[in-house]
């Protein structure tokens, strides 16, 4: 994100998402919670992320 700032010469972008899933005909629910800044987030491919919302019940 550091190369992103310096090329667009951003201080402290916000990045939100409104992703929203629906499974298996099920109402559609948000898959990334929209309140949290994604340009601050650590990414880990290995284990949960707390920014991505738990499925559905």
């Amino acid at each position: 994100m550091h190369d992103l700032e310096s090329r667009l010469k951003i201080k402290d972008p916000i990045i939100n998402a409104e992703i929203m899933v629906s499974y298996n005909g099920r109402p559609f629910v948000y898959f990334i919670d929209p309140n949290v800044n994604l340009a601050k987030v650590t990414y880990n491919p290995y284990s949960n992320n707390s920014w991505v919302m738990p499925k559905p019940e």
